[in-house]
């Protein structure tokens, strides 16, 4: 069985890592897109979602706007 806890840990890991090489923190921390990280058609989200080790992740739309609210949260909570 999947521990699906453990495997969104672990993609929003390898996707922080993604977000912060590509210098894309800010962006991501204050993302207030109406249509959300799963619809937006802004470069960055899919520059990000193109990645190939997020690719790997094997993401679903949902599973990586998730993810993206994952990592915004920490970023967020990183800034206090």
């Amino acid at each position: 069985m999947i521990d699906m806890e453990a495997a969104m840990r672990q993609a929003a890991e390898v996707m922080m890592e993604v977000i912060k090489e590509k210098e894309l923190t800010e962006f991501v921390r204050d993302f207030k897109d109406e249509s959300g990280f799963m619809w937006s058609s802004d470069k960055r989200v899919h520059e990000i979602g193109n990645d190939p080790r997020v690719d790997r992740c094997g993401h679903s739309g949902s599973s990586f706007a998730i993810c993206m609210r994952i990592c915004q949260n920490q970023l967020r909570t990183d800034d206090i």
